[in-house]
């Protein structure tokens, strides 16, 4: 999963032994990020951005979590405020 190598690269961690947590919350950030209406691929830079932001916020990389909190909020709702990222359900109609 590309998504769980670009957060173990953002907290700096080679080991294996934490793939399960830290794949656990890739998957709660991509779940706040649809909450918030934005889509995006796992290839896509803001996406990866928003990943690294919230790993490090849940893990207060450098003792510094409640600055990655609140750059991961400022991406989430930039994102989700973006007709670039809108989600869009059935007939085209934002959710």
């Amino acid at each position: 999963m590309a998504l769980l190598d670009v957060a173990k690269t953002a907290l700096r961690l080679s080991t294996t032994a934490l793939d399960g947590e830290i794949s656990d919350e890739v998957d709660a950030c991509l779940l706040r990020l649809h909450i918030a209406g934005a889509a995006g691929a796992d290839e896509d830079p803001l996406v990866k951005d928003a990943v690294r932001a919230y790993v490090r916020w849940q893990h207060d990389f450098c003792g510094r979590g409640s600055e990655w909190k609140a750059c991961f909020e400022a991406l989430r709702d930039a994102m989700g405020l973006s007709d670039d990222y809108r989600q869009t359900g059935g007939a085209g109609n934002d959710l």
